[in-house]
């Protein structure tokens, strides 16, 4: 054996103390950590900053993030990516900083990559950058991200996209491969810029994309979503963290919401090794597949109340990221809950802790002096948080909030909600005589509704809710009239579990040209929705039906052209004309019944809006 030197002796021992250190860490954080390990909102403010001093780099209106701690700059994809974690950032936070560096993140991606992404041959790539951008258009309302975002998602649409195997989006220009990474953010990317532009042409794309990943990759069994199928029709069934994430991402924002579930279940539970997320090198792809992840499950959990099942894990791993930092400078790696090295580190690698400490909610709410941050869906007085950029309808949903925020509508009056009919609908200037909001958001299905009832239902304290929505389920949504009963019956529990008082008037779904091979299904949708409020109706449920579709059919029971625009689908003027007066006597008979103030005698006039 060879003889061992003093200095030798020396490292060994350096190593057997470091072995010693990082055993008794894990050990800490595996075996449940303590109340004094918990994350705050300060500790992930910690992490941001870190990140922030460690790779961030700002030159005039233009910033990067370099690629390690020894400079150069990131990846196209790893840069747009860390742009979505300021985002993340922002969304938490609400400190409009975060918006300036994403701006300058924005002109430096520009400077470096160009308006047009055409010469990248990767169409995940383009689609990464697509989604950060339209989350920050939903964010800002700033069109030059919007328009990037528009240009570069259409020109990576016409090359990516064909009929083979079956649709989907080809991952390179070399058309050798169908990816999850590709179709999971693209359907995200399209339906975010459905949101964006109010062109549904885009939710289309989003579906289509998601139907196909559904059909081809998803494992309906176990949740698994495979990597790829091949231009010869193999698939290879390997899953990701990042995939599952995305395919989450789309599922949730297109109302897939049992998919969605299942595939966080798999990531949850099969992916990850006592709890903790799968680590990965922090120089290759993987580095940052962690935070992709996470950032659609949480988001899933929290708009569908899932925290019982998956908060646990979520916080585990987000405690175990904070626990990993390193002293010396705070940046915590990809590899937890394996202390972070000291040494060279790469941003991609350091995002997810990052992320993850943005996205899920803080254990701990104060810790030794640090100031409690509230989360975004915490409400502050009467008007609760915005809603994150790509939730569904964010960027009207966060109007109305903006709009409570200067003057909250008065409590007691008849809340309008539903789709586009509703949202057209000058219910101010048609019910004259009563205090009413109109709260109707294009193109929203049943569940987009109930998904915000505590938003722009239960601040106002409405005495009645007449509400219009399930064509869309019907025509882009796919779901059968069977379904949709049984969304309204989810958005009836849902409203009247907070008020319990408030009378619901539903309207029936109207015959339109557009969706005249929908009839069947709208006929039968309405006698659902009517046999149903019709045997529970009583003086507590308060529960109403009105008829419109049967009266407005023309005397040969077609679809009345003469009231609809030129999409055929909205009323004109004369239409809300026809429609005020079969729905108006109806409400103000009701409004009586209920107690809702008059506009029109000297008594009581609350400003409506």
């Amino acid at each position: 054996m060879k003889p061992v030197s003093i200095q030798n002796r020396a490292v060994q021992m350096a190593w057997w103390m470091r072995a010693v250190w990082i055993a008794v860490l894990c050990g800490i954080v595996i075996c449940g950590a303590p109340m004094a390990q918990a994350f705050t909102a300060a500790d992930a403010d910690t992490l941001l900053a870190a990140h922030t001093k460690a790779f961030y780099r700002e030159k005039d209106d233009q910033a990067w993030f370099t690629k390690s701690t020894d400079g150069g700059k990131a990846d196209f994809w790893m840069w747009a990516e860390q742009m979505e974690m300021i985002l993340d950032a922002y969304e938490r936070t609400h400190n409009a900083q975060q918006l300036t560096m994403f701006n300058h993140l924005f002109h430096g991606f520009v400077a470096a990559h160009g308006v047009n992404w055409s010469r990248n041959p990767y169409n995940d790539d383009i689609m990464w950058m697509v989604i950060a951008c339209t989350r920050a258009n939903l964010l800002t309302g700033n069109v030059e991200y919007r328009d990037a975002a528009k240009a570069n998602f259409d020109l990576c649409y016409a090359r990516a996209a064909s009929a083979d195997l079956g649709g989907g989006l080809w991952w390179k220009t070399d058309n050798k491969s169908k990816n999850a990474c590709v179709n999971g953010p693209g359907a995200i990317a399209a339906f975010l810029l459905g949101r964006a532009t109010g062109d549904d042409a885009y939710v289309t794309k989003a579906r289509s994309l998601f139907l196909w990943e559904k059909a081809t990759l998803f494992d309906p069994a176990t949740g698994r979503v495979a990597d790829n199928i091949n231009s010869t029709g193999k698939v290879a069934r390997f899953a990701l963290t990042y995939n599952q994430g995305t395919f989450v991402g789309a599922a949730n924002l297109l109302g897939y919401t049992a998919e969605a579930r299942l595939a966080a279940l798999y990531t949850m539970n099969q992916l990850c090794h006592d709890g903790y997320l799968p680590a990965s090198g922090e120089n290759g792809d993987g580095g940052g597949f962690n935070g992709i992840g996470v950032r659609w499950i949480a988001r899933f959990m929290q708009e569908h109340g899932e925290q019982a099942t998956f908060e646990p894990w979520l916080q585990k791993n987000a405690e175990a990221a904070w626990q990993a930092r390193r002293p010396s400078d705070n940046l915590s790696w990809c590899r937890w809950p394996q202390p972070t090295p000291e040494g060279l580190r790469y941003s991609w690698g350091c995002s997810n802790a990052v992320v993850i400490t943005q996205v899920v909610r803080p254990t701990e709410s104060v810790k030794a002096g640090a100031p409690v941050l509230a989360p975004a869906a915490i409400t502050t007085g009467l008007v609760p948080a915005p809603v994150p950029a790509d939730a569904p309808a964010a960027a009207e949903i966060n109007a109305f909030l903006k709009a409570d925020q200067k003057q909250m509508p008065p409590p007691g009056a008849v809340l309008f909600m539903g789709s586009s009919s509703i949202r057209m609908w000058d219910t101010r200037a048609d019910f004259p005589e009563i205090p009413t909001i109109n709260r109707g958001f294009g193109g929203s299905q049943i569940f987009e509704n109930t998904l915000y009832v505590d938003r722009i239902a239960v601040p106002y304290k409405p005495k009645i809710i007449v509400f219009c929505a399930g064509s869309n389920d019907l025509a882009y949504g796919h779901k059968n009239p069977q379904q949709v009963l049984q969304e309204y019956q989810d958005f009836v529990a849902k409203v009247h579990a907070a008020l319990p008082d408030t009378r619901i008037v539903y309207i029936s779904i109207n015959p339109t040209v557009a969706r005249w091979n929908q009839e069947a299904e709208a006929l039968e949708t309405n006698h659902l929705i009517e046999k149903w409020i019709f045997q529970n109706n009583s003086p507590t449920q308060k529960l109403n039906f009105i008829n419109s579709h049967a009266v407005l059919l023309t005397a040969d029971g077609r679809p009345p052209a003469d009231l609809l625009r030129d999409d055929k689908l909205h009323f004109n003027t004369k239409g809300y004309q026809a429609w005020t007066a079969i729905v108006k006597p109806r409400v103000l008979t009701l409004a009586a019944l209920d107690g809702v103030a008059r506009l029109d005698t000297p008594a009581s006039q609350p400003k409506p809006q």
